[in-house]
């Protein structure tokens, strides 16, 4: 169908005049000792050590992963123990109240082309309730407040910038996540194309669903896109939802992506495009009865199944969740991994729309 893909120019914030490209600088780092008094409320007795020979440094309570500092981007993260947690109440407005004095560490949020906000926070609540006795009313555990990265009011998307703080019911941080680079404005700006042309990238994106359904595209906002690399560059972002015209239909599918303003400095990801080759044979028996290379005894295996005749989004998604896991090995993880299960879906179980 020529028009299952809803989307009109209309629907394209304007954009008038030329907008600024950012240049990003070396990686913001948060101190040790700020992330070591985080991780003390969360694990007392763990501290910071080197992790396999690549540089990362890790803190664990016995076996249990506590914090870790990457050493490529120097983002940080501390993990909350969620069995150790607390009820209390009003964690909203403690969460609040940190979220307010951490805008104004300079080690975490540096003066430069762009600003940092808080955002609503948002809580975790949970009830308790044992064998033979009821359950007790929810309660507040940990209240989280997202910090939202704006360049003259324009809010930063992507895997670049990020920075969470997660406060428990002793009014102390519990979680904390951070990904920062300093960002200073240059001579090159984006100059925006015609409304239309936005529209025909778009769709461009999204005539990789399946036929059978539709797609209708319910936001378009304006931002800057933060790849991790070089820039913050000018971008729309869209939203769309997938919807089946199945007499079987499946749930709604909700989907996000991103386009140039104009002729941008960085290539942005693209959806439905796959990014990587397809996976290699596995471990295991192959077609036909051939044998392939035996796995290691008690060796955990892994499997992609990947859908056929579909988005390419599937390859794509199969590749990063092992290159994930090799990933961690290579930062010193201790269980190695197999893949051990054919790549492609099985014909006549493909998940339709």
């Amino acid at each position: 169908m020529k028009n299952r893909i809803h989307l009109t120019p209309d629907q394209i914030p304007a954009v008038t005049k030329p907008m600024p490209v950012l240049k990003l600088s070396a990686p913001v780092v948060a101190p040790d000792e700020f992330i070591a008094r985080i991780m003390h409320a969360v694990a007392p007795r763990a501290s910071l050590e080197p992790l396999g020979g690549r540089g990362v440094r890790a803190a664990y309570d016995g076996k249990r992963l506590v914090a870790l500092i990457h050493p490529n981007t120097r983002e940080s993260k501390v993990f909350p123990s969620l069995e150790d947690l607390k009820p209390g109440q009003r964690l909203s407005e403690r969460s609040k109240a940190v979220a307010a004095q951490l805008l104004h560490e300079r080690s975490l949020f540096p003066e430069d082309g762009t600003e940092a906000f808080a955002l609503p926070p948002a809580s975790l609540f949970a009830a308790r309730q044992s064998r033979g006795k009821q359950r007790t009313k929810p309660a507040e555990y940990l209240s989280y407040v997202r910090f939202q990265r704006r360049v003259n009011g324009i809010p930063v998307f992507g895997p670049g910038t990020r920075a969470m703080v997660g406060v428990a019911a002793d009014g102390l941080p519990h979680a904390f996540a951070h990904r920062w680079q300093t960002a200073v404005a240059v001579r090159d700006k984006v100059a925006p194309y015609p409304a239309s042309r936005i529209v025909k990238s778009i769709r461009r994106q999204l005539v990789c669903i399946p036929e059978s359904a539709n797609v209708e595209v319910d936001r378009v906002t304006v931002g800057y896109y933060d790849g991790g690399r070089s820039f913050l560059q000018p971008i729309y972002r869209f939203t769309a939802r997938v919807v089946s015209r199945r007499k079987l239909r499946a749930v709604d599918r909700h989907i996000l992506g991103y386009v140039s303003i104009g002729d941008g400095p960085e290539s942005l990801p693209i959806f439905g495009k796959r990014q990587g080759k397809l996976p290699a044979r596995p471990s295991g028996r192959g077609e036909k009865g051939r044998s392939v290379k035996r796995l290691p005894p008690n060796d955990p295996t892994v499997g992609r199944y990947i859908v056929r005749n579909d988005s390419d989004e599937w390859v794509t998604s199969a590749n990063e969740f092992l290159d994930g896991l090799e990933s961690a090995q290579d930062d010193g993880g201790a269980i190695p991994f197999s893949d051990s299960q054919y790549p492609l879906g099985i014909p006549g179980r493909i998940p339709r729309f």
